[in-house]
């Protein structure tokens, strides 16, 4: 009798161990959807030739500029960093905006839907989701559960004035070099590509990227997937977002002040973003060159880097383009703001 019980307690044991193991996994995030926040809402229109504003914003989940991973944020820091985000997606009055980290239920942000947040924030009344992370809890880092990631659902998304539709969420792989288990609890980044409608006969595709940040290898897998979906179709299409790599011609590609081991001396993903038949980029190089650090976007308290870019098809004239300097970012990540002309 004693060995039933025996068996019956570990089987209980296992059945309970299985069932956490299954919520801290979670899902692996699939799909997305567009919305709106007003079905009558009277979309703005751009005729042919008038300015048309891009942004595009690592925004870090409301966590501020800091480096640190895991929760550290009060509820009334996370309001505070989305309220400035808000203040200066307003005060660029852009077209489009395109967000990377962004969070609609997580510990780590107490359970604010960030998507929602900012539409009301911003007006921009349409909105292209896609999840990228769906946890019941993320054990890291160190052991402390009170430190943990813990639950966590976040992804990125594409705020529009203009209609969105013909959505796609083009999941990308996961780093072949990390164990199955780790990529289960690992965010699964993806593609959003969508289509804008910007007047009666034009319509605007823009693709937001979150590219790998820590397995080169795997970036580049990324960057080769973006490349075949943009395939030919680029005349008026937009790629943007972090692309977690600097541009080859850094003066600085290596040991980062801030990660010592990094090395991207020889990473080409910015190169093969930057073969892609009829897109250019809104900073060419030798403007890079000229002013390099005008265009660091990363670290946002200490920017040393560019990891954020906006790639910009032919009948979409650049008339500028600028990474804001803020003096209390609001992000680990500057924005880059583009204009341009509708041909």
């Amino acid at each position: 009798m004693k060995s039933w019980k025996g068996v019956i307690v570990l089987g209980t044991l296992a059945g309970i161990a299985g069932t956490l193991v299954r919520f801290a996994l979670g899902s692996i995030p699939e799909g997305g959807e567009i919305t709106a926040l007003n079905d009558d809402h009277e979309p703005k229109l751009v005729p042919v030739g008038e300015e048309l504003t891009v942004l595009s914003w690592n925004i870090h989940y409301g966590g501020g500029s800091t480096l640190e991973v895991g929760r550290g944020q009060t509820r009334s820091e996370v309001v505070g960093h989305l309220d400035a985000i808000a203040a200066f997606i307003r005060s660029t009055n852009p077209d489009i905006v395109a967000l990377q980290e962004v969070d609609r239920g997580a510990l780590r942000s107490h359970d604010i839907d960030q998507v929602e947040w900012l539409q009301n924030a911003t007006d921009l009344n349409y909105a292209a989701w896609t999840p990228t992370w769906d946890a019941g809890w993320v054990p890291h880092p160190g052991l402390n559960p009170t430190k943990h990631i813990g639950r966590v659902r976040s992804g990125q998304v594409i705020l529009s004035r203009f209609p969105l539709s013909r959505d796609r969420h083009i999941r990308l792989p996961q780093p072949p070099q990390t164990m199955p288990l780790y990529n289960r609890f690992y965010l699964h980044r993806h593609l959003t590509d969508v289509q804008a409608q910007v007047n009666e006969t034009t319509s605007i595709r823009i693709v937001n990227a979150h590219l790998e940040a820590f397995h080169a290898e795997n970036r580049q897998r990324h960057a080769a997937t973006a490349v075949d979906t943009i395939g030919g179709e680029t005349a008026h299409t937009i790629l943007l977002g972090d692309m977690n790599c600097v541009p080859p011609e850094a003066r600085l590609r290596s040991a980062f002040p801030d990660e010592p081991d990094t090395d991207m001396s020889t990473d080409p993903t910015v190169e093969m973003l930057r073969d892609i038949d009829g897109m250019q980029e809104v900073v060419p190089t030798s403007v890079y060159a000229a002013a390099e650090s005008d265009w660091f976007t990363f670290p946002a308290s200490a920017p040393n880097r560019r990891l954020d870019y906006i790639f910009h098809g032919d009948r979409l004239l650049l008339l500028s383009a600028e990474v804001p300097a803020l003096p209390n970012p609001p992000s680990d990540h500057l924005p880059v703001v583009a204009r341009f002309s509708v041909r």
